[in-house]
């Protein structure tokens, strides 16, 4: 009896038969929060019906974390603070426009590497389409954050900006409550959309795109002049985005 016993332990066991549980979590406006484990082969659309979101869920802003997309994002936040040493050291002058780096720089330092990805997070949608419901990874997190009543300003400009959200008004029409500083590009701005979408857009009079209107939660970068990145860091405004993009709108129990 001992024998067989130990045989259909071995046999039973999920490492042995290939059927190894998936631990994930869920945080944000949920009803189930914390860490879970799901059976192999589960989706996302298991992952986000466990979490439970709750009609405080702000669905445009949620998030999809992942292990492997925080350790590439490590390396895009340290390119960051590179490029903006790099600019500090080849536009010492005038002070103001080293100030708007120095503050760039602390500004970026404090941003969390979240390992956010991009995607749709509606439960019921994510079932209705098998293409899109991929299979969960080991450590995966589901954030739903709450709806915000405001937008976010930030990059050169003089101080981070957090205007109230107005329903179908422009991206410039906002920057005019942010005043800019030196260095700052009088041409683009890009736009962080709160499902992580990133977009630029001209705000010049000779490239004026056409009239948009921003979701609640978005960001808008005020990016640096070109003649200020063009020769040491030709990528930094498109890099910076991209990495604001990855940040999580506040929830239940996260810093605003």
């Amino acid at each position: 009896m001992r024998a067989f016993a130990l045989l259909f332990l071995l046999i039973s066991s999920p490492a042995i038969a290939g059927t190894t549980a998936v631990p994930v979590a869920a945080s944000g406006n949920v009803r189930n929060a914390g860490n879970h484990v799901l059976p192999p082969d589960s989706r996302l659309s298991q992952l986000a019906l466990t979490a439970g979101p709750t009609e405080g869920a702000y669905m445009l802003g949620a998030a999809l974390l992942r292990e492997q997309a925080r350790i590439e994002q490590t390396r895009w936040k340290a390119g960051l603070l590179f490029d903006l040493e790099q600019l500090s050291r080849h536009n010492p002058n005038p002070p103001e426009l080293s100030a708007t780096l120095v503050q760039m720089t602390r500004s970026f330092a404090r941003l969390p590497v979240t390992g956010r990805v991009r995607y749709l997070l509606e439960p019921r949608a994510l079932e209705a389409s098998r293409e899109r419901d991929l299979p969960v990874q080991a450590g995966d997190q589901v954030f739903y954050p709450t709806r915000p009543a405001t937008i976010t300003i930030t990059g050169a400009v003089a101080n981070d900006c957090h205007p109230a959200h107005v329903a179908l008004q422009s991206p410039a029409s906002y920057l005019h409550q942010c005043p800019m500083t030196s260095g700052a590009s009088a041409d683009h701005v890009h736009v962080i959309h709160a499902d992580g979408h990133v977009e630029t857009l001209g705000i010049a009079a000779w490239n004026r795109a056409a009239p948009s209107s921003l979701a609640p939660g978005a960001i808008l970068f005020v990016p640096l002049a070109a003649a200020v990145v063009r020769k040491a860091a030709p990528r930094f405004n498109e890099d910076a985005a991209r990495f604001l993009a990855t940040q999580l709108l506040p929830a239940p129990g996260t810093a605003p």
